[in-house]
């Protein structure tokens, strides 16, 4: 639990005449651009913070590259949980940009594949309070927020759902069978056992 004191400290940087003049542009619903300068990494992902907290709206935060965008998300995510901890909603997330360019004919890595998917439902499906997205990421073409949607299944404990639905939907949006499984977008079902790299 956060000490009082420091969550109004923290608190306190959002009394900053600048950022008051830029919260006012915003709540009269001015259109962009707006700056705010001369901040450094952790000034930029606790305003980013107060930024949501004052106007309960989502941002999405274009940033230089994968570095950048992991840097400001590891700061955010701790100004996140300082100033906001107790309410009920999904953390900050990062979308990566793809690891090679479309002219290498390479496919990119599984694990930041998968952060874009997840990622791209989280915003389809939920309202993700914070996305930080480089530039590169922020650029590539996309699908509507329903194909997003349809992606996932959610099971809750004590639910059940026909193993056969299952495996269907698996391989209808990229899942392959494999035994073992041993990486993302890999299934396996042996004698009545369902195995799966979950993302």
């Amino acid at each position: 639990m956060t000490h009082p004191a420091t969550r109004e400290l923290l608190q306190s940087a959002g009394k900053h005449p600048a950022f008051q003049a830029l919260l006012q542009r915003l709540t009269r619903g001015e259109s962009g651009p707006f700056t705010l300068s001369g901040l450094v990494n952790t000034s930029k992902a606790l305003y980013l913070v107060l930024l949501y907290q004052a106007t309960e709206k989502p941002l999405l935060v274009v940033v230089d590259g994968n570095k950048q965008a992991e840097t400001l998300l590891e700061t955010t995510e701790v100004f996140f949980q300082l100033l906001l901890e107790g309410r009920d909603l999904p953390a900050p997330q990062l979308i990566p940009a793809l690891d090679v360019l479309p002219h290498q004919r390479l496919s990119p890595h599984n694990e930041i594949a998968e952060a874009r998917a997840v990622g791209l439902w989280r915003l389809s499906a939920q309202k993700v309070p914070i996305t930080i997205v480089p530039v590169a990421s922020a650029l590539l073409r996309t699908e509507s927020a329903d194909f997003y949607r349809q992606l996932a299944i959610t099971l809750r404990v004590g639910e059940e759902l026909p193993l056969e639905d299952l495996l269907e939907h698996l391989e209808s949006i990229g899942y392959e069978r494999r035994d073992p499984v041993e990486m993302v977008g890999e299934y396996s079902v042996r004698g009545g056992i369902f195995d799966v790299y979950p993302a």
